[in-house]
């Protein structure tokens, strides 16, 4: 029980840690209200502040139905069962809410 009083409150998202535990806790969860101001650093190859796609990384696709990303393998996986759930809910739809099927994009 005496441990908790020494225990001090993040004020970003209210998690408890030791006093010196805080300090390094609130670089990542609340770099505004963190004394230090170091700077986040890059993760993975080409990183950016603004999401960037890391270099080197698979190449990702997108789901012509959904817009879910997918590796090319898991894509074509994925469609098959989209597809289905796309019509499924398409014909529970009432009649004047029904949409054509869309098209698949040539590669």
């Amino acid at each position: 029980e005496s441990f908790k009083t020494t225990m001090a409150a993040c004020p970003g998202c209210g998690r408890t840690f030791l006093p010196d535990r805080l300090e390094v806790h609130m670089r990542s969860c609340c770099p505004e209200k963190s004394e230090t101001t170091a700077p986040k650093p890059a993760i993975g190859l080409g990183s950016s502040s603004s999401g960037a796609k890391a270099v080197g990384g698979p190449k990702m696709r997108t789901c012509y139905l959904c817009g879910m990303q997918f590796g090319k393998a898991s894509l074509e996986i994925h469609e098959k069962a989209c597809k289905k759930k796309w019509e499924a809910a398409n014909a529970a739809a009432p009649a004047d809410q029904r949409k054509a099927m869309p098209e698949k994009p040539s590669a």
